[in-house]
């Protein structure tokens, strides 16, 4: 039946993508906006091996490449059910005598979070009913628990330091940079050459014949090194190897004893019946050329929840929710039925929310420019005029921009084309007769003059659309010196302000050419809107049990915020600059807000910049 096996191919396909696509992006051990003195930190707890011999099934198969749902989890049994927004339960692997087998354990993975958080939550109780539940001894032999840091690569010397058996290589290597010509090392590309010795040095006193990662004691380096070298100088990156074996000095054989690999997809898709092995050579094919692009995708990190419970997000959609943004019953009540994400979208919104599986139709704002009167304009008059434009095109970096009369502008489409007003005349219409019990608007204000507007939109918004939904509305605002989320008493609860780390859009990123700098700035800020994202929606679940600040007016708001604009909607790209520098802004804020400074801690750190993940070197002990 070619149909049928038309299916199989299909379903194969997206099973083998999903599959790259989880251990492709890792699990960041990270987050935004840290003081210089936070260090995230995140716990893993294996259940003992004698409570839980788990026989394979289709669904722990699946579990084990890192794809599930909430169906698996009820599957496999309460073991899988944390009860807790702060610890979520996957399946560890098994190894045995030479090799790792299929069977999995249950293993309690703790959501990043600061170590404050660990004191004044109910993270710790949480593990401990957990561990109840599946009756586990109040103290058992050996059992794996793990904690892993996430520490600046100018802090990992201070770190090694403290080891006796680091104390001559930290010397020698510190002796070595102050002394290297033509220039001496830059704090971060010492701490990695101090890294690349370590691994090296247990690597080759390993004397068993095990997983490498068993041999990396006291500390293990999750980080992949690849993407902490991306994060040097150029010159840093060709001097790297070269001086990490001058400084290592070693010629051993690295794993005198061999090592356990792991299992990889082939394997786990011949045991688990999905190929034969006469397939098993063109997937070996197929998954070297998917490797090719692991450096590039793993410095992309998923986004994290600090502070409050991780949000999974499978790649494809389950059941009726699509991208299902979480496993959480609530979540489901507030998104069923096929949610409408209507976003007034700059880029790094439309990147967001395609890169959470919720973007299944382009809108009529998708990827062009405009300001917030614009916006409100069209919604009253029904984008009457959404498509004219001042018939003088400019150029931008090779880009022909269409500027409208109503504010805006479009950069990627020509709207002169018939073919092309046809495709928006479309979009406008089905974002105009959107249907649905919720109804989520996000808007990035283009500077903090446009708080004030957000009234008027959401007026339109509610006269456009209350009869049909609930209206929320999502306002990101950019440049700011700490992540929280407020509301306002004039607009309620349905409208959330989100403010959004200025290290989204000043943190340093990787890339030499300017167009891979552009698409590392949009992951990032990416990355930071989804972390806002998922906040509002616990706060609209009532899953949070503290209440964002409020303020009066959206006015009494707009005079709190660190000022910033951005360059005209109608002629310039989203470009987001400070006001005022850094510092004069914080003193600004201090003068004026002595009451509330200790709620926004950023305040403490206005001359730093928080750290690119691909910057965090993510250590376990």
């Amino acid at each position: 039946d070619l149909g049928a096996e038309a299916e199989r191919k299909e379903a194969f396909q997206e099973l083998f993508r999903r599959y790259f696509a989880h251990y492709q992006k890792g699990q960041v051990r990270s987050m935004p906006g840290l003081l210089p003195h936070e260090i995230p930190i995140q716990y893993e707890f294996e259940v003992p091996k004698n409570m839980y011999d788990m026989k394979m099934t289709p669904e722990l198969l699946l579990m084990r490449g890192g794809i599930s749902s909430t169906d698996f989890a009820k599957a496999l049994g309460p073991a899988f059910d944390s009860g807790s927004p702060w610890w979520r339960v996957e399946v560890d692997g098994i190894g045995g005598k030479h090799h790792q087998v299929l069977q999995g354990l249950p293993e309690a993975n703790s959501v990043v979070v600061r170590p404050r958080t660990v004191l004044n939550s109910s993270l710790p109780t949480d593990l401990a009913k957990y561990l109840e539940k599946l009756k586990v001894p109040a103290s058992v032999h050996k059992q794996s628990f793990q904690f892993t840091l996430g520490v600046p690569l100018e802090r990992i010397g201070a770190l090694l330091k403290r080891m006796p058996h680091m104390h001559k290589r930290h010397a020698e290597t510190s002796s070595f940079c102050r002394q290297r010509e033509p220039s001496p090392c830059s704090r971060q590309y010492e701490g990695l050459l101090l890294l690349c010795q370590m691994v090296l040095e247990q690597a080759a006193k390993c004397s068993a014949c095990g997983f490498p990662k068993r041999c990396q004691t006291p500390w293990l380096l999750r980080t992949h090194i690849g993407d902490l070298t991306q994060t040097l100088q150029r010159e840093e990156r060709e001097r790297l190897v070269e001086e990490v074996l001058q400084l290592w000095g070693g010629d051993e054989q690295l794993y005198p004893k061999g090592i356990m690999d792991y299992l990889h997809f082939p394997e786990m898709a011949e045991m688990g019946g999905m190929v034969t092995w006469s397939h098993k050579k063109e997937l070996m094919e197929e998954k070297k050329t998917s490797l090719s692009g692991i450096h590039r995708a793993s410095l992309v990190p998923p986004f994290v929840v600090e502070d409050v419970p991780h949000l999974a997000v499978p790649s494809t959609p389950v059941a009726t929710l699509p991208g299902k943004l979480t496993e959480t019953p609530d979540f489901e009540e507030l998104l069923k039925q096929d949610p409408e994400f209507a976003t007034a979208l700059q880029g790094a919104v439309a990147n967001m929310i395609q890169k959470l599986g919720l973007r299944e139709a382009a809108g009529p704002f998708d990827w062009i420019r405009f300001n917030g009167q614009g916006v409100t304009h069209l919604l009253r008059n029904g984008f009457q005029d959404f498509l004219d434009w001042e018939e003088r095109v400019h150029d931008v970096a090779g880009l022909q921009v269409f500027p409208t009369t109503w504010g805006g502008s479009f950069w990627h489409h020509d709207i002169s084309d018939p073919q092309v007003r046809q495709t928006f005349d479309r979009r406008k219409q089905r974002f105009l007769q959107m249907r649905n019990e919720n109804l989520l608007f996000i808007r990035v204000v283009n500077g903090t003059q446009e708080v004030a507007q957000i009234p008027d939109l959401y007026s339109a918004l509610h006269a456009r659309f209350a009869a049909v939904g609930r209206v929320l509305l999502l306002v990101l605002i950019d440049m700011q010196d700490s992540e929280r989320e407020v509301r306002t008493q004039d607009l309620g609860s349905n409208v959330i302000f989100a403010c959004v780390h200025h290290g989204a859009w000043e943190a340093p990123v990787g890339g030499c050419l300017p167009e891979e700098q552009a698409r590392e700035r949009l992951h990032l800020a990416s990355d930071a809107y989804a972390t806002a994202l998922s906040r509002a929606l616990y706060l609209w679940c009532g899953y949070v049990s503290v209440s964002p600040m409020a303020y009066p007016t959206v006015a009494s708001l707009s005079q709190q915020l660190v000022p910033w604009s951005c360059p005209d909607a109608k002629y310039d790209s989203y470009q987001p600059y400070r006001s005022m520098p850094t510092t004069a802004v914080a003193a600004t804020l201090q003068a004026t807000l002595p009451s509330i400074a200790p709620t926004i801690p950023a305040l403490q750190a206005v001359n730093l910049r928080p750290l690119h993940p691909s910057r965090i070197t993510q250590v376990v002990r």
